[in-house]
C-alpha cells in the first residue's frame, strides 16, 4: 500500500540495518506501467530483472539504467504518468583527494 494512502491508516513502523552489500528501490507505477506503442506494459518482471542485474551497481547507475530500459521499451509511445524512482544503496566510489 503507498505510504500516506490512508491519513487514519494504520501503518507498521520497523528498521531495517543496511550493510554495504544492500539496496533498496522504491518506485512509482509510472515506471512499471509504462506502455509501449503497442499498449504492452513494461512490468513488474522487466523492473525485477533489472534489478537482479544492476542493483548491486551505485544507485544513480541504477537509476539511468532503469529510466534508459523504460525510455527504450516505451520509444515514441507517449508517457502517460509520472514516473518516480528512489534508489538507497551503494554510491559511486570517491575519487582519493
Amino acid at each position: 500500500m503507498p505510504l500516506g494512502l490512508k491519513v487514519d491508516g494504520d501503518y507498521a513502523q520497523g528498521e531495517v540495518t543496511f550493510t554495504e552489500r544492500d539496496s533498496l528501490m522504491l518506485f512509482s507505477d509510472g515506471i512499471s506501467e509504462a506502455l509501449d506503442g503497442r499498449g504492452q506494459e513494461f512490468g513488474d518482471e522487466r523492473l525485477r530483472a533489472l534489478w537482479r542485474e544492476h542493483g548491486a551497481h551505485p544507485a544513480a547507475r541504477v537509476i539511468d539504467t532503469v529510466f534508459t530500459a523504460v525510455e527504450s521499451f516505451r520509444g515514441r509511445a507517449v508517457q502517460s504518468d509520472d514516473m518516480t524512482l528512489l534508489v538507497v544503496g551503494p554510491s559511486a566510489p570517491r575519487p582519493a583527494p
